[in-house]
């Protein structure tokens, strides 16, 4: 093996400069070295050595080498008085030196370095030792350069890389690697220990170059490698220690050494329960926990319970301890009681109080206990333990106006008992004025003896817990003081048909509004009562003649004539085509007015009604009313027909009674004797047989008063 030597070419004695403070025992003492500068020229980086003696006199005392500047040269004792000095592979100039121990002597030279500008060598018969790959890495082998002060071995994780790496070393750069190695000069042999494999056994790719002055040889031996693959798990974590409260356990401890580690997995017992006894979900069974971590808490933890905890640790490439260590841990006894609930209210309804308030934010927190006056309690599971539970309690089946006082208490799985809220509620009376129905209107729907009773509705009562009371109805029907019908209504009804009713009998109809949720309200707002007479003569106070429509076949219009009832004329209704009036409502709208229409003896509506007319249609003078001989001799000023023929004159359809002009007692089965206004404030009157209007009307004169059977409220 050739050695490239350096040959010094000047010796020069190094002159002692002085020295501070001597005294006089050693004021004959001197340090001097052989050489006052060393040069050294195409100098190898760690192989090119000068020498440099010094000579000392004076008390026995070690001598001491140093370099002022490291990066440049190195120096190191031989035996005391001579010296190597050592080129580090930078270019530049040191002072190296010797002094006494004590420091009261001091010799220094100057040593100046210029490098060898020629490259290094490549290694020659580079080989992978047989076998020698592992998991973590292999061993090689080479011939060292004959030009160099070392070898580098450089790893790359392609050939790609490798090929650029080798590009970069040619144009005098540094190469990028992902892991590189420089070995002395003269060992010829390295192995490498601390790379990363993979399952399958991963592969690298290296380039071996000679090293000279901080460059790598322009040459490179390369070999390919892959490692074995990796089945060791990492070693076990060391050193758990934990801390606990009684709903959690808190764990800590140190990670192994091992370079491909990549976590651990901590488990808790498959069966461990959580605070409620309730099996912990698999998926919160193990919990990963990287690298340099080192700390897990598991909470939610069942008060005073041991559980034990296995640590399994994994690398990078998966593989995991089998067992791993196990660690015993129990958590402390619970005896702190939970929060007190917040913004508990009571809000009362009419036999029930609804009970609001917010949980606490305790993590075991199982259910409120509600105490009722002391004696009753209630249960309600927690919020928190089923989710989709309000914090609402109703308290039901309670007396009216009665006050109650509640006493609502959190407790947790142990068994505490959070300290009280106390709410109190005063139940409601529903019954009130505005809470029934008004009989707003009662007709005959038709001629069909059926009567239509309607009524308004009153709205819900909304109670402030929420409590909601809606109202079905029941109309009576009374007739003489008999019962004739009962009808009960669904919730939410405004009206109802009463059929099978008799012409001219009177009526009561009484509604009465009833609770949806139990029985009738008492009191006499709760129901309004209206009186209906249905279909009846219409009768002149004079000789009680009837007021009848009439029409015949020589006529193209219809009349209306009064008629008497006496024993010469016998008023037979069964005879005529309409003899009597159905009582409507006013065909005008007009609130307090009614109408009248046309019906046969069986009641049917003929659609044609009673109004007055403003001129005298002209006709025969002899009216014979159906063939029964009544008639009259003066033109009628009364007809009747639909609202068509009726036009402009509807307000002479439409009736009231006045009740000033009320003048006595009435025909029998009649009401008081009043006065028939029309719409348009005419009276309706008969001095004769024939009906008609006049602006104004004497109550004294009783004939022209007429009576009805009336609708009164």
């Amino acid at each position: 093996m050739r050695k490239l030597l350096i040959t010094l070419a000047t010796v020069v004695s190094l002159v002692f400069t002085g020295c501070n403070d001597i005294d006089e025992e050693n004021a004959s003492a001197s340090l001097l070295l052989d050489r006052e500068a060393v040069v050294m020229t195409n100098a190898l980086g760690g192989y090119t050595t000068a020498k440099v003696n010094a000579s000392y006199t004076g008390p026995a005392s070690d001598l001491e080498w140093f370099s002022a500047n490291k990066s440049i040269v190195t120096v190191s004792s031989e035996n005391g008085t001579s010296a190597v000095i050592l080129c580090q592979g930078k270019e530049g100039s040191a002072n190296i030196g010797v002094r006494t121990s004590d420091g009261s002597l001091e010799a220094v030279c100057t040593v100046s370095v210029s490098l060898s500008a020629a490259p290094a060598t490549g290694v020659s018969d580079l080989q992978l030792v047989e076998d020698s790959e592992t998991e973590r890495g292999f061993t090689l082998k080479w011939t060292d350069p004959t030009r160099a002060n070392g070898v580098v071995i450089d790893v790359y994780k392609s050939e790609e890389d490798r090929t650029a790496g080798l590009a970069k070393i040619a144009a005098r750069e540094v190469p990028e690697v992902y892991s590189t190695y420089t070995v002395e000069f003269g060992k010829e042999e390295h192995t490498v220990t601390d790379l990363l494999t993979d399952q399958v056994g991963k592969n690298y790719y290296v380039a071996v170059c000679g090293y000279l002055n901080n460059y790598r040889s322009l040459t490179a031996e390369t070999v390919d490698v892959q490692l074995k693959p990796d089945v060791t798990p990492p070693s076990n974590v060391t050193g758990v220690t934990s801390s606990v409260t009684d709903h959690a356990v808190t764990l800590t401890w140190t990670d192994p050494e091992d370079d491909d580690y990549s976590y651990v997995d901590v488990s808790i017992n498959s069966d461990a329960v959580d605070y409620s006894g309730t099996v912990i979900d698999s998926s919160e069974i193990t919990k990963k926990i990287n690298k340099a971590l080192q700390t897990v808490t598991f909470d939610n933890l069942k008060a005073d319970q041991e559980y034990t905890f296995t640590f399994k640790t994994a690398d990078v490439n998966g593989n995991q301890q089998d067992e791993g260590i196990s660690e015993s841990v129990s958590t402390a006894a619970d005896t702190t009681a939970p929060a007190a609930v917040s913004g508990a209210a009571a809000n009362a309804g009419r036999r029930a109080v609804s009970l609001t308030w917010t949980d606490p934010d305790t993590v075991d927190l199982k259910e409120l206990h509600v105490y009722m006056d002391d004696s009753e309690n209630y249960t309600v599971v927690a919020k928190s333990a089923e989710s989709n539970r309000s914090n609402v309690l109703q308290v039901s089946d309670l007396e009216e106006l009665t006050s109650y006082s509640f006493v609502i208490k959190a407790c947790d799985y142990n068994g505490n008992e959070s300290s009280a809220a106390t709410v109190s509620a005063t139940t409601a009376n529903p019954v009130a004025t505005n809470v029934k129905a008004v009989c707003s209107d009662i007709n005959f729907a038709d001629a069909s003896l059926t009567a239509t009773v309607s009524w308004t509705v009153p709205s819900a009562v909304e109670y402030s817990n929420g409590e909601l009371v809606t109202y079905n109805y029941r109309v009576n029907v009374t007739s003489g003081g008999t019962d004739v019908t009962e009808v009960t209504t669904a919730a939410g009804a405004k009206s109802v048909e009463i059929s099978g009713l008799t012409y001219g009998d009177d009526y009561i109809f009484k509604v009465t509004t009833i609770p949806s949720d139990e029985g009738e309200f008492t009191g006499t707002d709760s129901s309004v009562e209206k009186t209906l007479i249905g279909m009846i003569a219409v009768k002149n106070n004079w000789g009680g003649r009837v007021l009848v429509p009439f029409k015949t076949s020589a006529k193209s219009y219809v009349n209306c004539v009064i008629v008497q009832d006496d024993s010469s004329k016998t008023y037979n209704p069964s005879v005529m085509t309409y003899p009597y009036w159905i009582v409507r409502a006013p065909l005008n709208g007009t609130s307090g007015y009614f109408s009248l229409e046309a019906a046969t003896a069986d009641g049917e509506a003929s659609g044609i009604y009673l109004y007055f007319s403003a001129t005298t249609p002209s006709g025969s003078t002899n009216y014979d009313v159906d063939g029964t001989g009544w008639g009259s001799g003066s033109s009628p000023h009364c007809f009747y027909g639909d609202v068509g023929q009726i036009g402009t004159d509807i307000a002479k359809a439409c009736f009231k009674f006045d009740e000033e002009t009320n003048i006595g007692a009435a025909l029998d089965g009649c009401s008081a004797w009043m006065a028939v206004k029309t719409a348009d404030g005419k009276y309706f009157w008969s001095g004769n047989s024939n009906p008609g209007l006049m602006n104004s009307i004497d109550k004294t004169k009783g004939d022209y008063s007429w009576c009805y059977k009336v609708i009164t409220e």
